[in-house]
């Protein structure tokens, strides 16, 4: 009687443990493979607004695109969101003349 308890928690141990493995490995790597990376030169910057040389226009959610000057090199990684490409992350690789 006791082995079969011992069993059983085993089991259900096993089960639960898997329960919580499985779910990690669905919301860990679905986040990371939701962001992109993407190289290019600035073509032009409006507002919150951002159109690289490869026609991939970037939304930014703060001011400091404004300081990006046309022919500035970057790498972003961002996200898709309501159809939008949303800047998570920039990288400045070469500032075109009148940048820092």
């Amino acid at each position: 009687m006791v082995r079969a308890y011992a069993v059983a928690a085993v089991l259900v141990g096993g089960i639960c443990a898997g329960m919580q493995q499985e779910a990690l490995a669905q919301t860990q790597p679905g986040s990371m493979q939701d962001t992109r990376r993407i190289e290019g030169r600035v073509v032009n910057v409006d507002h919150d607004r951002l159109m690289l040389s490869g026609g991939t226009e970037l939304l930014v959610q703060d001011g400091a695109v404004r300081e990006l000057p046309p022919g500035s090199t970057i790498k972003v990684a961002y996200e898709i969101r309501g159809g939008e490409h949303v800047a998570k992350e920039i990288e400045v690789i070469d500032w075109s003349a009148g940048g820092p």
